[in-house]
C-alpha cells in the first residue's frame, strides 16, 4: 500500500489529511486549557465538532504554515489513494483549525 495520508474519524465521518500536512499522531492523555500537553511542549487542541476535545481518543498535529494545530479525533488510520478518495477533504476543517490561534508565548503553537 502506498500511503497518501491519514483518514481521521470524527463522530462517524471520515476526513482525509494529506501526508504533507501531518506532523504526528499522539494519544490524548493530557489536555489543559484547550491545549494538548506533550513532553516537549503543547499545541492548541481543536475538536472539529466544537465539543470537549478531551473526550476524543487521539490528536493529529496538522501543519498550518510554519506551525501546528492539534486536531482531536476519534480514530486515525493510514490512507491509500482509494481511502483518500472516499473521505471528505481536510479543507472542511481549515476554518476550524484556524481557531487554534498562534500563541507567541507557547513554543510550537
Amino acid at each position: 500500500m502506498s500511503v497518501a495520508g491519514l483518514v481521521a474519524r470524527v463522530d462517524g465521518i471520515e476526513y482525509f489529511v494529506p501526508l504533507d500536512r501531518v506532523g504526528f499522531v499522539a494519544p490524548l492523555r493530557e489536555v489543559r486549557e484547550g491545549r494538548l500537553l506533550l513532553p516537549l511542549g503543547r499545541l492548541p487542541l481543536i475538536d472539529p465538532a466544537g465539543g470537549d476535545p478531551s473526550r476524543r481518543a487521539a490528536a493529529i498535529a496538522i501543519r498550518r504554515g510554519p506551525d501546528f494545530v492539534a486536531l482531536a479525533v476519534d480514530a486515525v488510520d493510514l490512507a491509500d489513494a482509494a481511502s483518500a478518495g472516499r473521505a471528505a477533504s481536510l479543507s472542511a476543517f481549515d476554518a476550524i483549525l484556524g481557531q487554534g490561534a498562534e500563541d507567541p508565548s507557547v513554543p510550537g503553537s
